[in-house]
């Protein structure tokens, strides 16, 4: 279920995906390799953690976090996005970040799409993504992050 919280007094959103059913932990993992894998449907629970190694990304769960229902471009731009906090620190790197994330975009920098759920309430929505059980190693480290 995607629920979506509003408040019309202030303007606060809130967004999450919560499963009806119980789940076991679950990591998902999408190898993009070109423009068509970037419309591959991701769903992430507030729960979930995200990683792209290639990119150097950790979207880690946290209490603001928020669930939601993208593809993995819509993925890429909510990280553009965030990264703006960046400019300042590091101009170059920054920089050569965007490039990056201009690059995957475009379907010419191959990476993986990392998502890993401890309530197992997200997915990536493709048959060429691998889907497994978190090890109990995998959980216990996500857990004390998140």
């Amino acid at each position: 279920m995607f629920i979506t919280l509003l408040c019309n007094d202030c303007g606060y959103r809130h967004n999450d995906v919560v499963s009806l059913e119980a789940s076991e932990p679950l990591r998902y993992e999408l190898v993009v390799e070109g423009v068509e894998d970037l419309n591959t449907r991701v769903i992430r629970s507030s729960s979930a953690r995200i990683r792209i190694p290639e990119l150097g990304v950790v979207v880690e769960p946290g209490p603001q976090a928020e669930g939601f229902i993208s593809n993995v471009e819509g993925v890429l731009e909510r990280i553009e996005r965030a990264s703006s906090a960046l400019r300042d620190e590091k101009l170059s790197r920054y920089q050569q970040f965007l490039e990056k994330i201009m690059a995957a975009k475009r379907g010419k920098l191959r990476f993986r799409l990392i998502l890993e759920d401890p309530y197992g309430c997200s997915a990536i929505v493709s048959p060429k993504a691998k889907r497994r059980k978190l090890s109990s190693r995998e959980l216990s480290k996500l857990l004390r992050r998140g």
